[in-house]
């Protein structure tokens, strides 16, 4: 990325280190079950990276760090299970 003046930082070219792509599956599901006219219950379910793709980042970059290449350091998330029931009237 280059700074707001359009200056690039270093000598080393565009596109160097390189990573995949991000691959999540986000799902949701919604029950709407009527209690009576113009009242409903809603329950919904919503996964966020539903299969657990673990997803590596771009390594780092800058030889003077510990985590100089290292594309463990981050790994884009954990699966995530959110569920609620509302009540819409």
């Amino acid at each position: 990325m280059l700074p707001s003046s359009g200056v690039r930082v270093g000598n080393v070219g565009r596109n160097t280190l390189r990573a995949d792509g991000i691959g999540n599956v986000d799902l949701g599901f919604i029950k709407n079950t009527r209690v009576r006219e113009g009242q409903n219950i809603q329950f919904r379910a919503e996964m966020y990276n539903a299969t657990n793709t673990r997803n590596f980042g771009i390594p780092e970059g800058r030889v003077n760090s510990p985590n100089f290449l290292n594309q463990w350091g981050t790994d884009g998330g954990n699966r995530r299970v959110v569920v609620a029931l509302r009540y819409v009237f």
